[in-house]
């Protein structure tokens, strides 16, 4: 058995001890993204255009 660990979703190498982020990161990435969108009510989904120049990637 080697000195590191491999996450199983990302295959990123961690030390003994170390927990991966990469699950996480991943749902703070889908709920920036989805704070782009809206629900008029008609049900219409709609792009918040004026924030998406903004948002981080």
């Amino acid at each position: 058995m080697g000195y590191y660990r491999t996450c199983t979703h990302c295959g990123a190498n961690l030390d003994p001890g170390e927990t991966c982020d990469c699950q996480e990161e991943s749902k703070l990435k889908e709920s920036r993204f989805m704070a782009l969108f809206a629900c008029d009510a008609s049900g219409q989904i709609t792009m918040k255009v004026e924030d998406f120049k903004y948002a981080e990637t």
